[in-house]
């Protein structure tokens, strides 16, 4: 599949997630989820495959305030503790959001 293809599909997979009740804030996250998805591509070159697999699953977490992975090779965001304060998070435990994640990349 093309790239440009799998960003489009993934991106109306998340609009419509956004879409159920409940959801609503995912619709947010999805422009910053399709750039960290670009971000991990362009690291998948430089690192450890398993590495770029973790950092891309870590997406779900991060976007439910989640920001330590200790079981995986990528165990922690990179970001600054800054941006824990400035962005309306995902309740935990949305396994819609993590099962669609991770999915995508496998599928790829």
């Amino acid at each position: 599949m093309p790239p440009y293809l799998f960003i489009v599909g993934l991106r109306k997979k998340l609009q419509a997630a956004g879409n159920r009740n409940g959801h609503e804030r995912l619709k947010k996250w999805t422009r910053a989820i399709l750039n960290h998805l670009y971000y991990c591509a362009s690291k998948r070159a430089t690192e450890p495959a398993g590495v770029t697999v973790d950092r891309w699953q870590s997406t779900a977490d991060h976007i439910q305030n989640i920001h330590e992975f200790p079981s995986r090779n990528f165990n922690r965001c990179e970001h600054g503790p800054a941006i824990r304060n400035t962005v309306e998070w995902l309740p935990q435990g949305m396994s819609y959001v993590s099962t669609q994640l991770v999915a995508t990349w496998h599928t790829s």
